[in-house]
């Protein structure tokens, strides 16, 4: 079985052009989910649209990844959202295999890519899990991005100060069989 997930680190000028799409006055919408009365997700959504200026840079990622380890079969459909975690900002364990804007296939691969100097706040810190069940915090270096299987659990704990910008998405691909 391959690994669970991969990383590597966007270049500053590649980083810049995401803060720069943020900069246009982008709208976010409000997303709080409550589960077995508690508080399960709260963040600021963004959805990126496929024609906008970074998309591509978020497809090209995930192409090198999935060439280069996964192998996964995948449509070329994607979704893409940024988000804006403020304090108590957070997304409780999920994993993000299945739902799918794509009729007819599933979320396979997923990415998290970290917008933010870690020094712009406190916590907001992303844990995967592997396939041995083992834990691993993502890097929190600006321009750092992590592509994993979307079957993979995953969570964001609370945002303790200030803002953590990052950008999610997801490939789409034919079900699991």
């Amino acid at each position: 079985m391959t690994k669970a997930f991969y990383e590597l680190v966007l270049s500053s000028q590649a980083v810049g052009e995401f803060l720069q799409y943020i900069d246009t006055g982008i709208e976010f919408t409000e997303v709080k989910q409550d589960y077995m009365n508690e508080l399960y997700q709260y963040c600021n959504i963004h959805r990126i649209p496929d024609d906008a200026s970074v998309s591509q840079q978020v497809k090209d990622i995930f192409h090198h990844f999935n060439q280069e380890y996964f192998q996964y079969d995948l449509f070329g459909t994607y979704e893409m959202q940024l988000l804006k975690y403020t304090k108590g900002g957070k997304y409780n364990w999920h994993s993000d295999y299945g739902v799918s804007e794509n009729p007819y296939g599933d979320r396979k691969l997923s990415l998290s890519l970290q917008l933010s100097d870690p020094m712009e706040y406190r916590g907001g810190t992303m844990r995967i899990r592997d396939w041995y069940n083992r834990e691993y915090d993502m890097a929190l270096e600006c321009g750092n991005a992590m592509v994993f299987d979307a079957r993979v659990p995953h969570r964001v704990f609370p945002v303790d100060e200030g803002t953590r910008y990052a950008v999610v998405a997801w490939a789409h691909g034919p079900k699991l069989r």
